[in-house]
């Protein structure tokens, strides 16, 4: 599948299906619609409508709490804090019934961000997971897993290149590795690289706290009104 932005929409009704469906089309990136339930297809948002009935909001907590790894965003006629506590830990966001097409595009963008935030504070703040590197090592076998050359990372992190490879020397002793398709396995093992994970690490507070990483899509790349690529 192209590069775009994957979207699984959980409806038992074809109006709020087709209507999601037709406002999000209006995003500035390619928009693909994609069945949540194929294991074949991985999603990057899943919106899950929960408007319904009682058994349509049971049906839609258990399938966001059973094994999907994207984030969540939910449609809802009521304010969060009446009645979806259960869903507090499942979701990365909720959006009116009733909102606007900037309102949707702002909160597709916000259960984006949310979701990426909580998944790289997780990775990079696990004990052990990533054996004593430095940020700096981190950073380059992020960018060795995400498919770049010794000469791409060392422009993009404006170091040159003889540093480049001190790093990967260092990184590769102490992840016990000596191959490049080793340490891109390594990477990909502990969570670095996928969805830019890991990548944008130089400023060392930002990368600590988790603030304003960049998924696949870019959220921040949201916005209305711009024409659909």
């Amino acid at each position: 599948m192209p590069n775009g932005l994957r979207i699984a929409v959980l409806s038992s009704r074809d109006l709020v299906r087709h209507g999601l469906r037709g406002m999000l089309r209006e995003l500035p990136v390619p928009v693909y619609f994609v069945d949540a339930t194929d294991p074949t297809v991985a999603a990057d948002l899943i919106i899950v409508d929960a408007t319904g009935t009682l058994n349509d909001e049971a049906e839609g907590l258990e399938a966001v709490t059973t094994g999907e790894d994207a984030p969540v965003l939910v449609l809802t006629s009521r304010p969060p804090a009446q009645g979806f506590a259960e869903w507090d830990q499942a979701v990365h966001g909720f959006v009116s019934v009733s909102a606007t097409d900037t309102q949707l595009v702002d909160a597709v963008a916000g259960a984006l961000r949310t979701s990426l935030v909580a998944r790289t504070k997780r990775v990079l703040t696990t004990p052990d997971r990533l054996s004593g590197l430095s940020p700096r090592e981190v950073q380059v076998l992020a960018a060795i897993a995400a498919g770049k050359s010794n000469g791409e990372i060392a422009q993009e992190i404006y170091l040159g290149l003889n540093t480049i490879k001190t790093y990967i020397r260092t990184a590769y002793r102490k992840i016990g590795v000596t191959t490049r398709p080793n340490a891109i396995l390594w990477a990909l093992d502990h969570g670095l690289g996928r969805d830019g994970i890991g990548l944008d690490i130089s400023d060392q507070d930002r990368r600590w706290s988790g603030d304003d990483p960049t998924p696949r899509t870019d959220p921040g790349t949201l916005h209305a009104g711009k024409p659909s690529a």
